[in-house]
């Protein structure tokens, strides 16, 4: 059998370092002859260090790694397998993966109140590092207290996150088995190690922003521009259908569905959104009305009481500030019929499929349930708000917008109405200016028809009483394809 060099030199070493451990050993024999315990643990270090600096050992260790990971992939893999099959009812989960996704989701939304209670309890933990004197001024201020609050207050959140848990758990058909297999999944795969409590407080902080009167002060200037827009350049509302994509929670699309013109709404609303945090808080708001039959609620006109402020110790003038809640009545907010939502990625979003069958409902490539067909529509409405920007390949989203707008027959009208800020994320290939993007909606077939010049400075859920306000330069621009051969 032929030995690698590197092999032997690793024996060597090993017999080098053995030998030396028995030089030792004969060494401190005398000096710990009363005391054999103490020199059996010395020596006991030096031979599982020797070992485990060895080469081979090394080799081994990796040999063990690799078949406990071969181990936990076999496992994650059953698991996947025993998730439940794709069901027709769900056309947003197109396969397992979204289903695991979903169920994620839903225990991110879930652990809320843990993840919360973890880090309110560090703030104790950091207040207990003062010294006696220090702590005992502190406590005359009351912040002890103050802490306590919040952590009921972090109880009274859960409430309307409890209601939403257990609402799409029914919604979805999940049980127990599938909460505790997915769990184990979760657990020993890499894929879902992030911990998303912060996406979570995000969205139930944009309650505030999309669904209370706290937020209209951000919300409505975006809706009056759009709905004016369609309003301005759209005739035929019964032939027109709105694409609404990163709809988030929802309320840009839920006003867009109810505007009305010569008696007609529009034909359809469109609201697209990848997250399943985002989806799912869209759904519950329709889910918990007053007139949907699967509110999972018997109060009739359920008001939460959420406290969006209590997330952040910092840049509060007063307790009372950071303490203060949101009223959220979702009860009175029946979903449009004219209203789609879509959990799905925009680019990869189809309005129709290959049948124009007027008598069935039409079913696109991600499952999703159209009840338009072309013969019937005319006039397209895209309408970004906050979205652009979010993109990682700014030209697909422009690509994407495009190719819906040339589904629809010649005749009709394509407009495209954006409003936001062009804050960029980490990842973007191409980060343009707004002059720069301008020129490329030129060169892609757009004409401006319309534009608010000077950016309106507008907030993001921003805390009005806070000491630190962020605030964006929100352009509004609407836009008409005019050159569809690009």
């Amino acid at each position: 059998m032929r030995i690698s060099q590197e092999s032997y030199i690793d024996f060597r070493n090993l017999v080098t370092r053995s030998t030396l451990i028995v030089l030792i050993y004969i060494f401190l024999k005398p000096i710990f002859k009363s005391n054999k315990t103490l020199l059996n643990i010395i020596i006991t270090i030096f031979i599982v260090s020797t070992i485990s600096q060895s080469q081979m050992f090394s080799s081994l260790k990796n040999r063990l790694n690799s078949l406990l990971n071969k181990n936990i992939s076999s496992n994650n893999n059953n698991i996947i397998n025993s998730i439940k099959p794709l069901n027709p009812a769900f056309p947003e989960i197109k396969n397992q993966e979204d289903r695991l996704d979903l169920l994620y989701a839903l225990k991110n939304i879930n652990l809320y109140r843990s993840n919360c209670r973890d880090w309110n309890d560090k703030k104790r933990s950091l207040f207990g590092t003062l010294t006696w004197r220090q702590q005992d001024l502190v406590k005359k201020c009351h912040y002890l207290n103050k802490i306590n609050k919040i952590d009921k207050l972090i109880d009274e959140n859960y409430k309307l996150l409890n209601d939403l848990y257990k609402f799409n758990l029914k919604n979805y058909e999940i049980d127990s088995m599938e909460l505790k297999l997915s769990n184990e999944f979760f657990k020993n795969s890499n894929n879902y190690k992030i911990n998303s409590n912060f996406r979570v407080i995000e969205s139930l902080c944009h309650y505030t922003r999309d669904w209370s009167t706290n937020g209209n002060i951000e919300i409505e200037p975006l809706i009056d521009y759009i709905k004016t827009q369609i309003s301005k350049n759209i005739k035929d509302f019964d032939k027109t259908t709105v694409i609404v994509p990163g709809s988030g929670l929802g309320r840009i699309s839920h006003e867009i569905s109810k505007l009305s013109k010569n008696n007609n709404t529009l034909r359809s609303v469109h609201a697209i959104e990848y997250s399943w945090l985002m989806y799912l808080f869209n759904n519950f708001i329709y889910g918990n009305s007053s007139s949907s039959s699967s509110s999972i609620s018997n109060e009739s006109n359920k008001i939460y009481k959420i406290h969006p402020y209590i997330h952040n110790y910092s840049n509060h003038v007063n307790v009372e500030d950071q303490l203060r809640s949101v009223d959220l009545n979702f009860s009175d907010f029946k979903k449009p019929e004219n209203l789609h939502l879509h959990r799905c990625d925009f680019t990869r979003f189809e309005l129709f499929n290959n049948s124009n069958n007027k008598d069935k409902d039409n079913n696109n490539s991600n499952g999703t349930i159209i009840k338009d067909t072309k013969e019937e529509l005319k006039d397209i409405v895209i309408v970004t708000a906050f979205f652009i920007d979010t993109a990682e390949n700014l030209i697909d989203y422009f690509d994407s917008i495009n190719r819906l707008c040339k589904s629809l027959p010649l005749k009709g009208k394509k407009i495209w109405i954006n409003v936001g800020p062009l804050k960029y994320g980490t990842a973007a290939k191409v980060e343009l200016s707004y002059e720069e993007i301008k020129q490329l909606r030129s060169l892609m077939g757009w004409k401006c028809i319309d534009e608010i010049e000077n950016p309106e400075i507008l907030g993001y859920l921003t805390d009005v009483k806070g000491l630190w306000q962020g605030y964006y330069g929100v352009t509004m621009s609407t836009c008409e394809l005019t050159n569809q051969s690009n």
